[in-house]
Order: C-alpha cells, then structure tokens, then sequence
C-alpha cells in the first residue's frame, strides 16, 4: 500500500498534467462518440487517476491495471467503481464500448505488447473504439522537446517508442484512423517550455 501511495503522489502533484490530461480525455471520448452508459474499460488504470472522469455520463466503467497494490489502492480511493488486476474479470463484464490506455505502453516491452493490444481488441465491442496516449521516443519527425531530461526525470519508461512505431505497433491489431502528437505540460501550463510529447492514436476493430 506504500508503494501504491507514493506512486499516486508522484503522479498528481510532481507532474501536475493531471487537469490538461483529463480534459484531453474528455474531449476525445466525445469526439469518437462515447455514448452515455457506455462500458469503459481503463487499461493500465493505475491508481485510478482518471476513473472519475472515464465514469462520467453514467459510464460502466472497469480499471485494470496489472499491478494488485495499485489496483486495491484504487479500490479505497474510488469504492464505488470497479478495479481489478484479473482479466478474468475484464472479459466477463465486456465487451467495452471505449476502452483508453493513458500513458502505459511505454511501460511495456515489444514482446508483450502486441498480446496486450491483441487482449484489448478481444474485448472491444465491434462497434467500438480503442484510444491509446503515449509519451514518444524523439525521432526525425518529432523532435525532443528543449527541456525533455527534466520531464524525463518524473515521466520515464523502458519502452517508449517513436509514433511511427506506435502506429505499426497498433496498425498489427486495429484499424488506426486517426494518429497525431500532441504536447503535455508540467503543472498543465499552456504554453510552457516544459512538455513531454504525446502520441494520440484512435483506433477501430479491423472488419
């Protein structure tokens, strides 16, 4: 429970993005046409940063997150809403209108991504769609942000990846219709030399 409290502060008050995240969140949900009372899965929930806002509109929504001790912090901070580390429990309350990743594959090596996104589209409804935010790897079409080691400090993982690569990475299960980058700030002050660049991919099941 320790390790899943200083991970919850980590995250709400050294990085501070929270408040520009979550309106991102909202405002691409209405964009890809997330009705209300839609099922709602969020994949690589975490401690539940975003389940407020995922379970707006009178959403169904599951967080799921791989890790137990993040999972039952969840639980305390949000007793209302259902989080799970089991897939198990995932399957048996989808399929999922809208399912979101915010920021996890880069926590997740190559050899295991392609099954987590091939679990994903298993678990999307037909008809539904499939939003995944990650933070990039710089290449020659995106560039490092000027101020990228300090954000580096607070915002790391093991397996960033550029957008190109994202995009082939996604293109293996779903169709990618829409693929742009985008900036998220410390403290969520726009504009500010101090960002993180952010790929944002829509995706529907292949028919």
């Amino acid at each position: 429970m320790l390790w899943a409290f200083v991970n919850d502060v980590a995250q709400r008050f050294l990085t501070f993005n929270k408040r520009e995240q979550r309106a991102n969140v909202r405002r691409l949900f209405r964009q890809v046409g997330c009705p209300p009372g839609a099922r709602v899965l969020d994949y690589g929930c975490g401690t539940g940063l975003f389940a407020t806002t995922l379970a707006e509109n009178e959403s169904q929504y599951v967080g799921y997150d791989i890790d137990q001790r993040l999972v039952e912090y969840a639980s305390r901070l949000y007793a209302s809403l259902m989080f799970t580390h089991e897939k198990n429990q995932v399957v048996s309350r989808g399929p999922y209108d809208c399912v979101l990743a915010n920021c996890c594959f880069h926590h997740i090596p190559d050899a295991q991504a392609g099954g987590e996104l091939g679990f994903i589209r298993n678990n999307l409804d037909p008809m539904g769609c499939f939003v995944m935010l990650d933070i990039l790897a710089s290449d020659d079409d995106v560039p490092a942000p000027p101020l990228r080691h300090l954000f580096g400090l607070i915002e790391q993982g093991g397996s960033m990846r550029s957008h190109r690569d994202n995009i082939r990475l996604l293109e293996s299960q779903f169709d990618v219709v829409r693929a742009d980058v985008a900036r998220t700030h410390l403290f969520s002050l726009v504009p500010s030399p101090l960002y993180n660049n952010l790929g944002v991919y829509v995706c529907r099941p292949v028919r």
